[in-house]
């Protein structure tokens, strides 16, 4: 259900980025963030966004810190199924 946000936010985020306050853009940007998606895919999505050469270095932070939430998500629900 969820899924097809998950892609628009990494479409969105540099536009937010840009045009709102850096406490507005960092509210969208944590809130937002598709904390949902614990899978490799949503994994792939937040390194692909990243691999950009023109992300704002506050942005990549925000970006990597919600990619590590993911990633230990990901992991402990294999650790649980092991």
């Amino acid at each position: 259900m969820l899924a097809p946000f998950s892609a628009k936010y990494f479409e969105s985020i540099s536009g937010v980025w840009q045009r709102r306050s850096s406490e507005v853009a960092q509210t969208v940007v944590i809130g937002l963030y598709p904390s949902w998606d614990i899978s490799q895919s949503g994994l792939d999505a937040a390194d692909a966004f990243l691999a950009a050469d023109d992300v704002p270095p506050a942005l990549r932070r925000l970006v990597l810190e919600g990619r590590a939430g993911v990633e230990r998500s990901l992991r402990a629900r294999e650790f649980d199924t092991a």
